[in-house]
């Protein structure tokens, strides 16, 4: 099993805004939602997608922003 080092509530924190987003864009009824966690090099990396509008390229730039 994978182990990561972090803080708990941060991760927490972090994972639940992220499929919250997905949740709430999806703006399909039925909309799905993917979450896939795995090992890339020595990289945990986890990934949340939806069948949503997307993102508009204008605004990528931010969504690292509050």
């Amino acid at each position: 099993m994978p182990m990561v080092q972090a803080d708990r509530a941060l991760m927490e924190q972090a994972i639940q805004n992220v499929v919250d987003n997905a949740i709430k864009f999806s703006k399909r009824e039925n909309g799905r939602v993917w979450v896939r966690a795995e090992i890339q090099d020595e990289w945990m990396v986890l990934t949340v997608e939806d069948d949503g509008i997307g993102i508009d390229p204008a605004n990528i730039k931010h969504i690292f922003e509050r």
